[in-house]
């Protein structure tokens, strides 16, 4: 519609036009109560924070060339490697504490089967590496019912994939492709959140050095080793089609307002109970094993419960990773 077009348009008409283009209306109904219900899009605009310098500092388009300054407990500077996570079963919250289920779109590259990868990366590899540029893929698109009168103050999601997705059989093409870099082969799955940072000075480690510090979140206590002679077979699925520890992490964000809010994503704040210069157990970071004495508290800040927390884990904790962002 051009301007002179707009113009024309009588005032009444105009107002309508606006006020539905506002709400991302597809489409309305209205019941015999009166009560009208609407198909609304919505846009989850995720975005990096580095929050070691004050104020805190936007940097979803520089993944690849941030240097987060003091990290950890040992004020450690370091790069980003890798920052990017799974989503699913993402719902909206009411007034009444009622929640509103959130359809994610299919069309786009980085959505697929409900799910959606966020991925702050610029190329194909990690950050440093040989791959080909590809898209920041920090928004995630959808829709959801609207009744009419119905305000909204929260949004929850679950950070991974359930365990039907999670453990089918890998793709050839889309967000499950096994050419993805975040799947961790059949029996286990995906990564549900890859977070990897370089540090400056590289990482001591009980068996040498490395030069990356990293958080894997997925699953454990995945085996098929009753149908394959007593030893797991990495390329099937679990027997039962899940694992004794899936370590999904509901995320519940409050004063979430779905026609403006962002949500913060600070690495930071998860490596800020850990060195980051130094690592104890068996691989450099945090994998999710269940011995790892890195993961306690990288799964606190997480919002979940590691095995080697023990009566320790205060079932109250919440993850502190996502925020919201409002103007």
């Amino acid at each position: 519609m051009t301007m002179l077009q707009r113009t024309a348009m009588p005032l009444s008409l105009l107002a309508a036009s606006i006020l539905l283009a506002s709400c991302g209306s597809d489409s309305s109904t209205t019941s015999s109560d009166g009560t009208s219900t609407e198909t609304r899009s919505i846009t989850l605009d995720f975005r990096a924070i580095n929050s070691t310098v004050t104020p805190s500092v936007d940097v979803t388009d520089s993944i690849c060339s941030t240097t987060l300054s003091s990290v950890g407990t040992a004020a450690t500077d370091a790069s980003i490697a890798y920052m990017a996570f799974y989503i699913s079963d993402v719902r909206l919250v009411t007034s009444t504490g009622d929640e509103v289920a959130v359809t994610l779109d299919e069309d786009q590259e980085s959505q697929e089967q409900g799910i959606a990868l966020v991925d702050f990366r610029d190329i194909t590899s990690a950050c440093g590496g040989t791959g080909t540029s590809k898209a920041v893929w920090n928004d995630v698109t959808g829709s959801y019912e609207h009744s009419s009168g119905t305000s909204y103050t929260g949004l929850k999601y679950q950070l991974g994939l359930p365990a039907d997705i999670n453990h089918a059989e890998l793709e050839t093409a889309g967000v499950l492709s096994s050419e993805v870099s975040m799947s961790w082969k059949w029996l286990a799955g995906y990564r549900y959140l890859r977070m990897d940072l370089i540090p400056d000075g590289g990482v001591t480690t009980s068996t040498g050095s490395s030069s990356t510090w990293t958080v894997h979140l997925g699953a454990t206590g995945c085996t098929n080793a009753d149908e394959y002679d007593g030893t797991d077979n990495r390329s099937a699925p679990p027997t039962g089609g899940s694992c004794d520890t899936p370590n999904l992490s509901e995320v519940s964000l409050t004063d979430f307002d779905p026609d403006s809010s962002q949500i913060a994503v600070d690495i930071a704040a998860l490596f800020a109970g850990n060195d980051i210069s130094a690592d104890a157990g068996s691989a450099s970071g945090c994998m999710s094993g269940t011995t790892d004495p890195e993961c306690a508290e990288i799964f606190a800040r997480l919002g979940l419960q590691h095995a080697t927390q023990g009566d320790d884990f205060d079932t109250a904790i919440e993850q502190v990773i996502f925020s919201t962002l409002n103007d």
